[in-house]
């Protein structure tokens, strides 16, 4: 038989079990909410690069640049179509760029997957495009691109002016670089594969 205690206690278990559901119900949807705000902007990301990327493609009608300037480290006369792209996305694109996924060994989402296969082939193009121009070596890739597009931030404690200004600065040693390296007629060492770094968002 059960005491009034014990009564009294068994009529509060669904009461406090569903209040704990409902928090965790609302956690879960927190949670979903912002992993979907992640994605979306992993998402926009991706595909702002790979609209601009086919912007200064030939035959896209873009000039590179809104200056018709050459890029740091390039020559006038036969601009690196990649480095235009480098020099416009770190003035141009702000925000999230592509940042690996949050979730290990999560499936890419659909839109994800799209906007990634137009970014390697806009960049495919115009990485093409330079080698023939003797602008980059063989063997630089598509991946390679997005590698340099990661790391020409510089962690230092600068103003916005004065980092814009290294940013432009390696970026031009880079390119210079790379140049001198296509025209010595060698080729680079094998480099990643795109879907190495499609892998990192599933890291």
């Amino acid at each position: 038989m059960l005491t009034p205690c014990t009564a009294r206690a068994t009529s509060r278990t669904p009461k406090f079990g569903a209040r704990a559901a409902a928090k965790d119900a609302r956690a879960k949807t927190a949670s979903d909410t912002k992993e979907a705000l992640f994605e979306a902007l992993r998402v926009e990301g991706v595909r702002r690069a790979a609209d601009l990327a086919a912007s200064i493609a030939p035959g896209a009608g873009g000039t590179g640049s809104e200056t018709g300037d050459a890029e740091p480290g390039g020559d006038a006369a036969a601009p690196s179509l990649v480095g235009r792209f480098l020099t416009r996305y770190l003035v141009e694109v702000d925000g999230p760029i592509l940042q690996p996924r949050t979730a290990a060994g999560s499936e890419l989402s659909p839109d994800l997957v799209t906007a990634s296969a137009d970014l390697e082939i806009a960049l495919t193009t115009l990485v093409e495009a330079d080698q023939a121009a003797k602008a980059l070596p063989a063997g630089f890739t598509a991946a390679d691109v997005m590698q340099l597009m990661t790391r020409l931030h510089p962690h230092l404690p600068s103003d916005a002016d004065a980092a814009a200004d290294l940013e432009a600065r390696y970026l031009g040693l880079v390119l210079l670089g790379l140049r001198a390296h296509a025209e010595s007629g060698q080729a680079l060492p094998p480099g990643p594969r795109w879907e190495s770094w499609v892998d990192l968002w599933r890291s």
